[in-house]
């Protein structure tokens, strides 16, 4: 009888080890994407400005995170936990689906900030302001923000 006991503690307390490596496993992904959205918002800013002699117009161009990459961020930890809840898989599968969210949300933070920084500093100000201008701003990613006055 005391031999059963310490088996069922033994298969108990392997499970509680795995359910606890799934909690650290979901608590290392929201800190993951936590920690890429402040990286985001602090990396994806930039601006610059000039002034068109010719028409007297000048312009300034901000480049700030878009919502949009906060929201995906968000997707992606959301699918990964309704995966794990729906599948009810086992720790080791958890594990490998929480760590593979965490890198995809890595991903996406580095490709978001170098897209959104080179697609501004892309933006070609030659005559700025002086026949109706389009700026096509990295969409998911970043915003351009326009703003023109007058030269005085």
């Amino acid at each position: 009888m005391g031999q059963e006991t310490s088996a069922a503690l033994i298969v108990d307390s392997a499970a509680a080890s795995n359910d606890v490596s799934v909690v650290r496993g979901i608590r290392r992904l929201l800190v993951t994407a936590v920690l890429a959205s402040l990286i985001c918002s602090w990396t994806i800013v930039a601006s610059k400005g000039g002034c068109v002699t010719e028409t007297g117009t000048c312009y300034d161009m901000q480049l700030r995170v878009s919502p949009l990459l906060f929201i995906g961020f968000a997707v992606i930890v959301f699918l990964a936990l309704g995966r794990i809840i729906n599948r009810n898989l086992d720790p080791f599968a958890a594990a490998r689906v929480l760590d593979r969210a965490g890198l995809v949300v890595k991903i996406v933070a580095l490709v978001a900030i170098v897209v959104a920084q080179v697609w501004f500093f892309a933006i070609p100000t030659d005559g700025f302001g002086q026949s109706g201008w389009v700026v096509i701003s990295p969409f998911p990613f970043g915003s351009v923000d326009v703003e023109f006055s007058t030269a005085e």
